[in-house]
């Protein structure tokens, strides 16, 4: 009859309409899923990017900690040496100094002697 072919037909564009609203649900979670995973590898690569520079900066800490250490050691061995040096001189000073002073007392003993 034609009430039941109109009711079929009604039934028939229902589904349709059910099929095309369940394929746009489907196309919109997708769309929201591939938005997602775009974010979260624009998110990892900001983080990556910010590991490296940080990583990058420790580096350059370190290397520039480790001038400073050569920097300083080395004038602490300047120091050292300049030390070893004044008292080396003093100890040759000393040495001259007990020289001219045994020369001096020689000297003594041999006028006294003369006399």
């Amino acid at each position: 009859s034609k009430m039941e072919l109109a009711s079929k037909k009604a039934a028939e564009e229902g589904d349709q309409m059910n099929k095309y609203l369940e394929e746009e649900r489907a196309a919109e979670e997708a769309s929201r899923a591939m938005r997602e995973r775009i974010e979260k590898q624009k998110k990892d690569l900001a983080d990556k990017k910010r590991r490296e520079e940080e990583e990058q900066m420790n580096k350059y800490l370190a290397e520039e900690r480790g001038a400073e250490e050569a920097a300083r050691a080395m004038k602490e061995r300047i120091e050292q040496s300049k030390k070893e040096l004044a008292n080396q001189k003093k100890g040759t000073e000393n040495e001259e100094m007990q020289k001219y002073l045994e020369e001096e007392r020689a000297a003594e003993v041999a006028v006294r002697a003369m006399r």
